[in-house]
Order: structure tokens, then sequence, then C-alpha cells
């Protein structure tokens, strides 16, 4: 017996393989930059503040690693308010003048103030990206995010909690 010959594939179904190709090149080149969550936090200690109200107010200082999301932040939005030279690259098209990016991720640390039922009710920027308008882009994004509540003997407290972002090029 003798083997037969490999089959020529279809004219169609190499059409739809270059089409699959092609549209799994398209996703990867449009994928929206990602954000990464680090644990930089200290341990945990007890700070005191004073509310809008006026009245002390007692906050715990928690690790990242003891916060968990209910809603997560949603970051897909983020890169829109990311300037084209963000990472120091300079694409000058008219000149043809092409300088390669500085740096690939920018790190940003948040701090988040946490009510008692996990809703993020404060945020300020600890370290910057250095471009403002990215920083406040995050901080909407995670400002409608919710944490499960932080537990202090088995009681829901205040919590304050670092968020390191690591915002890596698109």
């Amino acid at each position: 017996m003798t083997p037969m010959p490999p089959r020529k594939p279809s004219k169609s179904r190499r059409n739809l393989l270059v089409s699959l190709t092609l549209l799994l090149a398209a996703m990867i080149l449009h994928t929206p930059a990602q954000a990464e969550l680090i644990d930089l936090s200290a341990q945990d200690n007890t700070t005191e503040s004073i509310s809008e109200s006026g009245l002390e107010s007692s906050s715990e200082t928690f690790s990242i690693r003891d916060a968990y999301w209910i809603k997560k932040p949603n970051m897909s939005r983020v890169a829109r308010y990311s300037p084209s030279n963000a990472f120091g690259c300079v694409y000058d098209e008219e000149q043809g003048y092409i300088e390669p990016c500085k740096t690939d991720k920018l790190a940003m640390l948040f701090k988040l103030r946490v009510d008692k039922e996990g809703s993020i009710v404060q945020i300020d920027v600890v370290e910057s990206s250095g471009i403002s308008r990215l920083d406040k882009a995050f901080m909407q994004a995670i400002k409608p995010a919710q944490l499960k509540p932080f537990m202090k003997q088995g009681q829901p407290v205040i919590g304050i909690v670092l968020l390191p972002v690591v915002y890596a090029k698109p």
C-alpha cells in the first residue's frame, strides 16, 4: 500500500486561515495597555485623621494583600488619556525622526481611603507617573471600584490601603 500524497488545503480553508491570522495580529496590535497591581504597602498600623465633619476618626492601614475587589476598577479607558510621548517616545513623521522609548512602564502609587461598606471615598496620589492627566484617568477608573470591607476584630472598619499601579506601554 502506497501512502497518499498530502492533500492541498482548499482555497476557502486557506482564506479562512489567513483571515484568522490577520484577525489575531490585529487584536494583538490593538490590545489596550495593561495595569498591574503590586504589593508595596507597609505593615498594618492605625492612623488618626480629621473627617469632613471635623470629628476625629480612626483608620486602619492595610496591606494590598488584605484588599479583595468586589467590583474591580475598569482600566480599559485609561489608554486614551495617555499622551503619545508618555513613555519618552518621539515620532516626528514630517522630519522622519524617531527617538526610541526611554521606558516601557510608568509606576504610580495611590492611597485609597475605604469606608466601612468598602466604597472608595478618597484617593490621593502618593507617587505620580509624572503625567497629571494620566494620574487623574487612573483615579477616575479606581473611584467607582469597590473593595470588600476591611475587618478588625470581626467588625468592618475604615481602612487605608496603598495601591501600586504599573502602566505598561500599549
